[in-house]
């Protein structure tokens, strides 16, 4: 990138930090941490535009060993407080008082010789008095209405074996929390709003259904017996295995680097009406065994090839009224167009001994595509339907969409990339322009051109692609409509034309950040004579408004329109090819106020107010 061109801020973000903490636990180690006090923008004057203060918990700001709890914002004069649950009993940094999955499960420190694993096991069980201490639970408004968060403990109903070949039907506590209850209430403690969470299977009796969450594995700190080969094959034996104290065995994740998932969800509304919500699992997506191993012989431990991202993915979602009928339905289906991976390799050596194992397993990289989701609006007996199909080339890009717009018909929306025409474009770049798009309709097995868009694209930097021409038809490929376009360096459109007439131009300003002015019916050489380069132009840090007047009065048959701006607030008045005047005005919190006319008249007047759930 050019610095040179780089242009100079005419707006600053600050954020200002406490004196940094230092704060010693356990072992003698010591962490730093800091504290952000607050948040300003402040313009090239040093006028402040907008600042927002964070103030914490206050017997935390002075423990050393304590977390930080944020406890009010303040931005302008709307506060914002936050509360949390039994702060007192929130353990230090390094604290040892951590279930199996590393959430509190004890008020004091304990350390377990690990030469007892079943006392030690038994040390890390979860804990669900303490496991939700320290997590948010109320939000007060400046409206001084407030949302109140309440918790329960994660539950399975099953259990990956360790294998990590079946499922075990068993209920236990799984360690952490899920959101029982979202109230929202208004400054007086009138309930305006609840949802009620059952992490169940739907229908009437979802309250007392079975869990539907599915644990990723028992936790395990030690095997005894591992039997195992030496290097050479010839000398079979066992070890004892201990894993550090803060692990367990190489399964136990889900997905999302959750130890746990739950299949189905429902969501009771304060109506009474309901939404049921069913999502990919383990029992829709159990991972991959290892590629090969070691002898061809499985150890407990052996890794596995993880299909974490195909779990977790809504599959259906059906809303029930309070009087159970089913008002709206959707399901959906994701596809792979490649398992894209990468390969690895696990080997172990046993200290003092010959014995050892290895297993080459894969790190897939790919993520599964929605191709297929069908949603059905129910009433009275009739239902009407809407399906959306979508095609992915190898890239995982949309190439082709198909949505039901009746029976017997669909439109069907074609799409190439840039990428197909220019190799280059596919290496360096996250996202590949579209170069033409196609729809059509398809009715009764024809298929019918309906409209066409093709894009051409010029290369403004290293790092932008921009479209130079656009041509559109709607009648097939003929009577085509073209529209070309050109940039600066920055990649800000300057100029765009239609076939058959003069175009529109686009000047930049305040160090090319802002549109400053449209001249309609014009064209670039006529402005350029006028005002000079067009980069030149907008590096400026305060615009010469003086060229864009005598661009009024040379071009007569043009239509100017300027524009004038308070930095890092907005547009503060437009000038319209008439040379009438239109001012703004906006509050404390750059919210647009009021329009005013050329004689100080308001035209419009907006006021803000908060939107009451009664």
């Amino acid at each position: 990138m050019d610095c040179t061109k780089t242009p100079k801020s005419i707006c600053f973000l600050i954020i200002l930090f406490k004196k940094e903490q230092e704060k010693s636990v356990i072992f003698g180690s010591r962490l730093k941490s800091r504290q952000l006090d607050s948040i300003v923008v402040r313009n090239n004057d040093g006028v402040d535009l907008r600042s927002i203060k964070l103030f914490y918990e206050k017997d935390n700001i002075f423990t050393p060993t304590h977390r930080l709890y944020l406890e009010r914002v303040i931005s302008g004069d709307e506060l914002y407080v936050f509360s949390y649950k039994d702060l007192k009993f929130v353990p230090g940094y390094l604290s040892q008082r951590t279930d199996h999955w590393g959430f509190l499960n004890k008020d004091t420190d304990s350390l377990i010789n690990m030469s007892d694993v079943d006392l030690y096991y038994k040390s890390r069980e979860p804990n669900p008095q303490l496991m939700s201490c320290g997590v948010l639970n109320k939000i007060i408004y400046p409206t001084r209405g407030y949302t109140e968060f309440e918790y329960e403990p994660n539950e399975c109903g099953y259990v990956l074996d360790e294998t990590r070949t079946k499922l075990n039907k068993k209920t236990m506590l799984a360690g952490g929390i899920r959101v029982k209850r979202i109230t929202s209430r208004n400054y007086d403690d009138k309930v305006l709003d609840y949802r009620e969470f059952f992490y169940t299977k739907g229908g009437t009796s979802y309250a007392k259904a079975y869990s539907s969450g599915i644990l990723g594995g028992l936790p395990k700190y030690k095997y005894s017996n591992y039997n195992l080969k030496s290097a050479d094959g010839q000398i079979s034996g066992h070890v004892d295995i201990y894993f550090s104290s803060n692990s367990t065995n190489y399964g136990g994740m889900n997905a999302l680097g959750s130890q746990i998932g739950y299949s189905s969800v429902v969501e009771v509304l304060s109506d009474g009406s309901r939404i049921e919500y069913r999502y990919s699992n383990f029992d829709t997506n159990l991972d991959d065994p290892a590629e090969a191993m070691l002898y061809g012989t499985r150890t407990e431990s052996a890794k596995y090839s993880s299909k974490e991202m195909e779990r977790g993915l809504l599959l259906s979602k059906k809303h029930y009224d309070c009087s159970n009928k089913l008002t709206y339905s959707e399901s959906n289906n994701y596809g792979i167009k490649e398992k894209s991976f990468v390969p690895a390799v696990y080997s172990r050596n046993y200290f003092n001994t010959k014995l050892q194992e290895a297993s080459s397993y894969k790190i897939y990289t790919y993520l599964p595509r929605l191709n297929r989701s069908r949603t059905a609006v129910h009433y009275e007996g009739d239902s009407i339907v809407n399906e959306i199909l979508i095609d992915y080339n190898s890239y995982c890009q949309p190439v082709s969409l198909s949505k039901s717009v009746g029976s017997n018909e669909a439109e069907v929306t074609e799409i190439d990339y840039l990428w197909e025409s220019d190799a280059s474009a596919k290496s360096g770049f996250l996202l590949v322009p579209e170069t033409q798009r196609r729809e059509y309709i398809v009715s009764s097995g024809s298929k019918k051109l309906k409209s066409v868009e093709g894009i051409a694209y010029q290369k403004i930097n290293p790092y932008l692609y921009a479209p130079v021409n656009i041509v559109t038809s709607t009648q097939g490929y003929a009577d085509c409509d073209t529209v070309r376009c050109g940039y600066d360096s920055y990649g800000h459109l300057i100029y765009q034309e239609k076939s058959g007439g003069k175009g529109t131009v686009f000047l930049w300003g305040h160090s090319s950040q802002y549109l400053v002015a449209k001249i309609e019916n014009a064209d670039t050489v006529s402005v350029k004579r006028i005002i000079g380069k067009f980069d030149d132009f907008a590096r400026q840090l305060k615009p010469d408004y003086g060229k864009i007047t005598e661009l009024r009065k040379e071009l007569g048959n043009s239509a100017v329109t300027s524009y004038h701006y308070i930095p890092g607030i907005g547009l503060s008045s437009t000038v319209k090819p008439d040379g009438k005047t239109e001012y703004y005005g906006y509050d404390k919190f750059g919210r647009l106020e009021y329009i005013l006319d050329e004689t100080g008249q308001i035209v419009k007047a907006y006021k803000y107010n908060y939107k009451r759930l009664e």
